[in-house]
């Protein structure tokens, strides 16, 4: 949590104390480990969608790795918020014990989600 902390006080000029000239957007592209169950792969891109402030660009699920890749952004605070929904839907919905898929022979996978 210290970690939103940080982020949080880089982007919210109520907390940081810089002023914002112009509207803020950035984008996140999370990997999360699910690409063949539908309802999951909507359930996270749901979260998104409801997160107020965060436009999702693009959902791109790979069935053969398992892995679904999502794109969207917004301010940066929605954002942030957005990237939070999505994780916590997929740590309630994905089992990382049934985790399969290409890149899972060469890639030791501890979470449900990666962001980079």
């Amino acid at each position: 949590m210290l970690t939103i902390k940080k982020i949080l006080l880089n982007f919210d000029p109520a907390i940081s104390g810089r002023k914002m000239s112009a509207p803020e957007v950035v984008e996140c592209v999370p990997n999360f480990s699910e690409g063949r169950h539908a309802a999951t792969v909507q359930a996270i891109a749901a979260a998104i969608r409801g997160t107020e402030g965060c436009t999702l660009r693009d959902v791109e699920p790979g069935e053969s790795t398992n892995r679904t890749v999502y794109t969207f952004f917004g301010h940066p605070n929605a954002v942030v918020e957005g990237a939070l929904n999505a994780a916590r839907v997929a740590g309630q919905l994905i089992d990382m014990t049934k985790q399969s898929g290409e890149s899972s022979e060469c890639l030791l996978v501890i979470c449900s989600c990666e962001i980079s």
